[in-house]
């Protein structure tokens, strides 16, 4: 007979997640804020605007083709998960 609990699965999850987001956070900091920024970008902050608009961002994920939209998607679901079922286990709990 085999024996399960029911939190296993969530708990085991909860870890695989937390270990994803903190590769996939440095990863997203070292490839957006540590790079080389285009002097095009570099000049727009000098003049007061933002380093990266939404169509420079898209520009420059769609340069490194769809592996950055599966990196982006996987790195978005463990996000929505971990914090859902970390938010639900904290109401459990109390």
């Amino acid at each position: 007979m085999e024996e399960t609990r029911a939190g296993m699965w969530t708990w085991l999850f909860q870890r695989i997640t937390a270990i994803y987001i903190v590769f996939a956070l440095a990863v997203h900091f070292f490839v957006h804020h540590f790079t080389f920024k285009s002097a095009e970008l570099t000049a727009n902050a000098v003049e007061g605007g933002r380093f990266y608009s939404a169509d420079a961002v898209a520009g420059r994920l769609s340069e490194f083709g769809w592996g950055w939209g599966i990196f982006y998607m996987l790195f978005l679901f463990c996000c929505a998960y971990h914090g859902f079922f970390g938010v639900l286990k904290v109401i459990e709990d109390h």
